[in-house]
C-alpha cells in the first residue's frame, strides 16, 4: 500500500473498512498513518495516510515547503465507521475525516445516525481548519455529461440527499463524476471500490510556525560570540515610553534571540545524557546504521527463502545460492551489531565515570553543600528534606473544623474550656467573663486624646458632653473627673510624641457614605474610620480598657489572666481589633 501510493505521489489518502485492530498513529514506508479500530468482529476500521517526506504546500514568503507536521497531529474521533484528525502542514491546518456511509438499504434510523454523527464530528474543529474528507459516501446521482457537478445533479438514494446536506450546511465541493476530458468516473465496481483521486489548488493565508532557535552557549562564549553580543545590545531598537513594560522586555527579547541567532551557528542537537561524548555519539549512530542495514538484509533474507519454496512448488531450479549468500551476510552483519553493542556500553560506562570525575572536581571546590549534592544525585541515596508531618485538624462535634472564621472560634472555645478544667483541677473558684466589643471600634471617646493640657470646656459643659457619650452617673463623673485632671497619658505611659500623633489624627474626621459618595460626615467619635492608621490608634485606645478591666477585677478580688507567663519586661502585642473578648479569671486565694 505504502509503494503504490508513494508511486502515484499521493499526498493524503483515506481508506474505509481496514478491518484491522491498529489504532492511533503508526509508520508504514513513506507514509504516517492514523487509525481507527473495527469492532470485535471485524468490521468497519478507517485509516488515514499522510506523506512524510512529500511537500504538501509551498510559502511564498519564505520559499519554503511546508510537509505534513508529526507533532501536530491530533485524533479527535475514532469509530469503527468514522476517523476525524488534525493535522499542520506548511502554517496551513487541516481535519481530515476518514468515514463509510451506510449501504442504500439500511433502515433510516441507522443512516440518519450515522450522517448525524459524521456532521457532529466536523464541527468539533476550532475555527480556521479546512476540511478534507475521504468518504465512501454509497450515493448515487443522476449523470450527464452536461452537469458534471455532483452537487448539481438529482439524487437518486437517500445517503444522496444526506451528502448534499452535508455538502451545503459546511460549505463542501464533491468530487464530480464526470473527469475534465468528459469521461465518467465510477467507483464502484462489483463487489468492491475503484480508489477516488483527485488534485486540488488553492492559495490561503497561513501562520507559518517558526522553528524555535537554540543559541550555542559555547559559541555566545568565544570572542566573536561576544562580539556579537555586544553588536545586538548597540543595535537595539529605541521603544517609546507609551509601551507598557511586557511589551519593551519582549521587543528586546526578540531583537536579542534574532540578531544573535542570525550570526552565530544553530545549537548542536543536546545529547539525551549529558555525560555522552561525541565519540559516544558517533558510535551509537554506527549501531543505528547497522540496526537498518540488517533490517533490510533480513527482509531480503525471508524474501528469498520464499522464492526457493515458491520455485520448488512450480517444479523449477530454486536460487539456493543466493539464499545462501544474503544468509551469511545475516550473520556478519549479527556479529557486527554485536561488538557494536559492546563498544556502545563501554563508551557510555567511561563518559559517565569521566564525567562522574569531572562533576566530583567540581563540586569540591564549590563548597560541601553542592558535593552532598552531587553524592546524592550519584549513589540515589539519601534525602533532600524530610518529610513534613501532617497538621492534625481541630476536630468539632460536627467535624474538622474549615475556614478561618471557625478556626478561630474554636481556639477561643479550646482556651477556654483548659481554663476551667484547669480551675477544678487545683479546686479553685474563677470563670470566664466574656464582653461584647462589638462597637469599640466606634465607641472611642475622643475628648481625652484631642484636648490640650488645660481643659477649655467648663465643668458645665462637660456634665452635658458626659451625658451624650456615657449612660450611668458613675461613668459622666469619672469622665469629666478625667478631663479637669488630665493624667490618663501619664497612666498609660504615653510618650508626648505619641500623644501629639493621635491628637492630630482625631482632629476632625471625616468619612463619605454612599455612591459616588458627594455627602461628607463630620466624626466625634471612633478612632479615625478609614485611615490607614486606625488600627495603630485603637491598639492603644483599647489597651487603655484593658488596664481598667484589670484594676476593676483586681479591686473585687479576683486574678485576672490578662498576661500570664510573661516576665515584667515583656508583654504582649496591643490587640488592634475588638469583637467578642473572654478574659478568663479565678478568685484569689485568702492570705
Amino acid at each position: 500500500m505504502a509503494r503504490g501510493l508513494d508511486a502515484l505521489k499521493c499526498h493524503a489518502a483515506g481508506l474505509q473498512e481496514t478491518r484491522t485492530n491498529e489504532t492511533g498513529v503508526s509508520a508504514s514506508g513513506k507514509y504516517w498513518v492514523l487509525s481507527s479500530p473495527a469492532t470485535p468482529e471485524g468490521i468497519g476500521g478507517c485509516q488515514i495516510w499522510l506523506h512524510r517526506s512529500q511537500a504538501v504546500s509551498y510559502s511564498a514568503q519564505r520559499r519554503q515547503p511546508g510537509y505534513w507536521d508529526r507533532d501536530s497531529f491530533s485524533i479527535v474521533w475514532a469509530e469503527p465507521q468514522l476517523l476525524v484528525a488534525l493535522a499542520h502542514a506548511g502554517g496551513v491546518k487541516f481535519c481530515l475525516v476518514s468515514g463509510h456511509a451506510p449501504v442504500a438499504a439500511a433502515p433510516p434510523d441507522v443512516r440518519t445516525k450515522r450522517w448525524r454523527s459524521l456532521a457532529q464530528a466536523l464541527r468539533l474543529p476550532p475555527r480556521g481548519y479546512a476540511p478534507i474528507l475521504f468518504l465512501d459516501a454509497n450515493a448515487r446521482f443522476e449523470s450527464s455529461p452536461t452537469e458534471p457537478a455532483t452537487t448539481s445533479s438529482q439524487p437518486r438514494c437517500p445517503n444522496a440527499w444526506e451528502l448534499l446536506d452535508l455538502a451545503a450546511e459546511f460549505r463542501l465541493e464533491v468530487t464530480h463524476q464526470f473527469s475534465h476530458s468528459g469521461k465518467r468516473l465510477i467507483s464502484w465496481h462489483s463487489v468492491d471500490h475503484s480508489p477516488v483521486a483527485a488534485t486540488f489548488k488553492a492559495r490561503v493565508t497561513g501562520a507559518a510556525s517558526k522553528p524555535k532557535s537554540r543559541l550555542c552557549q559555547q559559541a555566545v562564549r568565544t570572542e566573536y560570540g561576544l562580539s556579537v553580543v555586544r553588536q545586538a545590545l548597540h543595535t537595539a531598537p529605541t521603544i517609546g515610553w507609551e509601551v507598557d513594560a511586557t511589551s519593551h522586555v519582549e521587543a528586546l527579547h526578540a531583537h536579542l534571540q534574532t540578531f544573535v541567532s542570525a550570526n552565530l551557528p544553530p545549537a548542536p542537537a543536546p545529547p539525551r545524557h549529558p555525560a555522552l561524548t561525541e565519540a559516544t555519539l558517533e558510535e551509537v549512530q554506527r549501531r543505528r546504521l547497522q540496526r537498518l542495514r540488517l533490517r533490510a538484509l533480513s527482509q531480503q533474507e525471508r524474501k528469498a527463502a520464499l522464492l526457493c519454496v515458491f520455485r520448488a512448488w512450480q517444479g523449477r531450479r530454486s536460487p539456493v545460492e543466493q539464499f545462501r549468500r544474503i544468509s551469511a551476510q545475516v550473520v556478519d552483519n549479527v556479529i557486527e551489531l554485536h561488538w557494536l553493542n559492546r563498544r556502545v556500553r563501554y563508551c557510555f560506562q567511561a563518559d559517565k565515570v569521566q564525567f562522574i570525575r569531572t562533576q566530583t572536581a567540581t563540586a569540591r571546590e564549590a563548597g560541601p553543600a553542592a558535593f552532598a549534592h552531587l553524592i546524592r544525585a550519584v549513589t540515589r541515596q539519601g534525602r533532600r528534606f524530610k518529610v513534613p508531618k501532617v497538621i492534625p485538624l481541630l476536630q468539632t462535634p460536627t467535624g474538622p473544623a474549615v475556614g478561618r472564621v471557625e478556626v478561630t472560634k474554636q481556639l477561643g472555645q479550646h482556651f477556654a474550656r483548659s481554663h476551667l478544667l484547669w480551675l477544678q483541677a487545683r479546686g479553685l473558684s474563677g470563670g470566664v467573663l466574656f464582653l461584647d466589643c462589638k462597637d469599640a471600634y466606634y465607641s472611642v471617646v475622643r475628648d481625652l486624646l484631642t484636648r490640650g493640657e488645660c481643659c477649655s470646656l467648663s465643668a458645665e459643659q462637660l456634665q452635658s458632653r458626659a451625658a451624650l457619650l456615657f449612660v450611668y452617673r458613675k461613668d459622666q463623673d469619672a469622665f469629666v473627673e478625667e478631663m479637669l485632671r488630665a493624667d490618663w497619658a501619664k497612666a498609660l505611659g504615653l510618650p508626648t510624641e505619641l500623644h501629639r500623633l493621635l491628637a492630630a489624627q482625631l482632629h476632625r474626621t471625616w468619612f463619605a457614605d454612599g455612591s459616588p459618595g458627594f455627602t461628607l460626615y463630620a466624626t466625634e467619635s471612633g478612632s479615625a474610620p478609614g485611615a490607614p492608621i486606625a488600627d495603630t490608634i485603637f491598639a492603644f485606645l483599647f489597651s487603655r480598657f484593658l488596664n481598667d478591666v484589670q484594676a476593676t477585677l483586681r479591686d473585687k478580688g479576683l486574678s485576672p489572666h490578662l498576661l500570664q507567663g510573661f516576665k515584667p519586661r515583656h508583654c504582649t502585642e496591643a490587640p488592634t481589633w475588638a469583637d467578642d473578648v473572654a478574659i478568663l479569671f479565678q478568685d484569689r486565694p485568702m492570705p
